[in-house]
């Protein structure tokens, strides 16, 4: 399911904007506008699809409404690109933000819907951990398969064989979650009174911590493994994804400037670099996956933040002829993606299976949905504050796209404004766990 739903976001963000500018003549300023509108919507309704699959999880009646999401996401993406020229801005504008409104809004059921499948997805408790981990590196490896095919294969093929390739994608992975589900037994009780483990009064020791103070296990992929049993460990996850997420979504927004006007390198360099760059990230998904069994997952994350940070520092000194070097860095910061994609979902859904995880009380509801609606707010959220952030500061410095004159300007912003984030990353990393941890074993 990651895979199709990967493939059609490239073309609803990156090919929509191009071809009603280019082919139907709507003005840049009206689409900037019309996606702004979107995206906003978009985001502040997750929260409340979560809350709703939490509703169709407890009925486990979830397959019918990702059935149901998936035929609304395919109609809205073929219509979206059937409008015509002689429509009229106004209706051509009208048409875009409805087919838009269903495909983000069907696009957000089913990344939900497939987040919280695996946040439940049941085993034993030795077992529960390292499940989780495969299903959401299995996940994201296949979602960045489809961002490589979706980003190629509209100008390679064009649009009728783009839609027609995302229908069969879509068929295909709704008959294999299907049939795999039975296979992976889901946790639908309505509470986790019902799936936490009992302790009886002989399994505890004396001088066992309190569960709810006890900081996640770093040594190993244990059963606990990046689980803080109160909820103080979901708001430091959410500011280190914020903070993790906006030095990731400012190279991403600035990339296209960097290599055309820092780099000078040849037209279509862009396309080649991209490519190192998810490529990287899905080779070293395995990589990941093994480190995370070894030393756990807060550490993983750390060294995925090292990485990440040393590959950003080097595109500071970069110039003018240096698509190399460059090409080393996307290599780098792409293996840096992979472990961001799983290691923090990861922990969000090892978290989402402890006790005292949702409610101060056991016996009310699951509420993984809702939790993964707000992950995703953030995440759609870092790509729109990166821009606001990182464009009006390039602005002050006095860069001008497309003049070489005052490209230094745009390195620091692109190399070391990340770098700097990272490490802030890094640093709340090791304040909210990895120090509280090593006092614990003192």
């Amino acid at each position: 399911m990651a895979a199709p739903l990967a493939f059609a976001a490239l073309p609803l963000y990156v090919l929509f904007p191009q071809f009603y500018a280019t082919n139907l003549g709507v003005s840049l300023a009206a689409l900037g506008g019309l996606l702004l509108v979107v995206r906003a919507l978009d985001a502040v309704t997750d929260p409340l699809i979560g809350r709703l699959l939490d509703t169709h999880l407890r009925s486990n009646n979830l397959m019918p409404m990702a059935v149901v999401a998936a035929l609304v996401l395919l109609l809205g993406f073929g219509a979206l690109f059937k409008a015509q020229s002689d429509w009229g801005t106004t209706p051509l504008l009208v048409w875009a933000g409805l087919m838009l409104t269903l495909c983000t809004g069907a696009y957000s059921v089913l990344t939900l819907a497939l987040q919280t499948w695996v946040s439940r997805v049941h085993a034993s408790a030795a077992q529960q951990g390292e499940l989780q981990r495969y299903l959401i590196a299995w996940r994201e490896g296949f979602g960045l398969l489809g961002v490589l095919v979706g980003a190629s294969l509209p100008a390679v093929a064009g649009l009728d064989a783009t839609t027609a390739t995302l229908m069969a994608l879509m068929v295909m992975a709704l008959a294999a979650w299907y049939w795999v589900r039975p296979a992976l037994a889901m946790s639908n009780a309505n509470s986790l009174a019902a799936t936490t483990p009992s302790v009886t009064p002989a399994t505890v020791s004396e001088s066992a911590p309190d569960p709810a103070t006890t900081a996640p296990s770093l040594s190993g992929a244990t059963a606990t493994d990046a689980v803080v049993n109160t909820s103080g460990f979901f708001k430091q996850l959410m500011l280190i994804h914020v903070v993790n997420g906006m030095a990731s979504a400012i190279p991403a927004t600035l990339v296209l400037f960097f290599v055309r006007d820092r780099l000078q390198a040849p037209a279509g360099s862009e396309a080649l670099f991209l490519l190192l760059y998810f490529a990287a990230a899905g080779l070293a998904m395995p990589l990941w996956q093994s480190t995370m069994a070894r030393i756990g997952l807060v550490k993983t994350w750390g060294i995925a933040m090292v990485l990440a940070t040393a590959a950003f520092a080097v595109t500071a000194s970069l110039g003018s002829g240096d698509s190399i070097w460059f090409a080393v860095v996307c290599v780098g910061s792409g293996m840096a993606l992979g472990a961001d994609l799983c290691v923090p979902q990861a922990m969000l859904a090892q978290w989402l299976n402890a006790p005292n995880a949702h409610a101060k009380s056991d016996t009310l509801p699951r509420k993984d949905g809702v939790y993964f609606g707000w992950w995703n707010v953030v995440s759609k959220g870092n790509l729109a504050l990166a821009a606001g952030v990182a464009l009006p500061l390039l602005g002050v410095l006095g860069y001008v796209p497309g003049a070489p004159d005052n490209t230094q300007a745009l390195a620091w912003v692109y190399g070391a404004l990340p770098c700097v984030l990272k490490v802030t990353a890094a640093g709340l990393l090791w304040h909210c766990w990895i120090k509280k941890r090593s006092r614990a074993h003192t």
